[in-house]
């Protein structure tokens, strides 16, 4: 999909956005961290969105994909809800920069494909996690008295303020163990009352 130079040109911008936030990620620094003149970039990707881009689709083709196998894999619903957190939050601990893109908001609605990119991928992901509480509500091992769907919309939304609060925290907090309180949390509004 990217050739290596462009593999390198994007690992620049999410080292970049990562360590001095996204509006140092110009065309200029990235050309300068990386030893190449503007023009030089230019020929690997036609703007900074396209960079932006590229690297979106790349976290969430990664991200999509390992969801997607924790679903197919013949586990309890509530196995596959705390393995997908547990993923989830280890791949921003292991990759911080991804937060600088995928919760940018001034990045994300200055750009509309970048905008209806974002929104198809949240709501990939909000179905994914449905589809793992209906599954889990199918087979009596959840609760009918919660809505799916909006359980998974607490889902993402929690695990973005927690990430958010991690990134505030200056990396400092325990995003595992908070991972695992939250999980603990959904756990108890979703096991079926004995």
């Amino acid at each position: 999909m990217f050739n290596k130079r462009q593999k390198e040109i994007m690992q620049a911008a999410m080292n970049i956005a990562g360590q001095e936030g996204m509006r140092a990620l110009t065309i200029k620094n990235l050309a300068r961290r990386i030893s190449l003149t503007d023009g030089a970039i230019y020929r690997h990707f036609s703007s900074k969105d396209d960079i932006i881009r590229g690297i979106l689709d790349t976290i969430f083709l990664g991200m999509t994909q390992r969801v997607g196998e924790i679903i197919a894999q013949n586990d309890t619903a509530s196995s596959k809800l705390k393995n997908i957190i547990e993923f989830v939050l280890l791949d921003f601990k292991e990759n911080p920069a991804h937060e600088s893109f995928l919760f940018a908001e001034d990045l994300i609605f200055a750009n509309n494909s970048l905008r209806v990119f974002i929104f198809n991928v949240l709501n990939t992901m909000q179905l994914y996690i449905q589809q793992v509480i209906e599954q889990g509500q199918a087979q009596k091992e959840l609760t009918t008295g919660v809505d799916a769907k909006n359980i998974s919309l607490l889902f993402i939304g929690t695990i973005r303020v927690l990430v958010m609060k991690w990134k505030l925290s200056g990396y400092q907090l325990d995003i595992e163990e908070e991972g695992r309180k939250f999980y603990a949390t959904l756990m108890s509004l979703l096991r079926k009352a004995n």
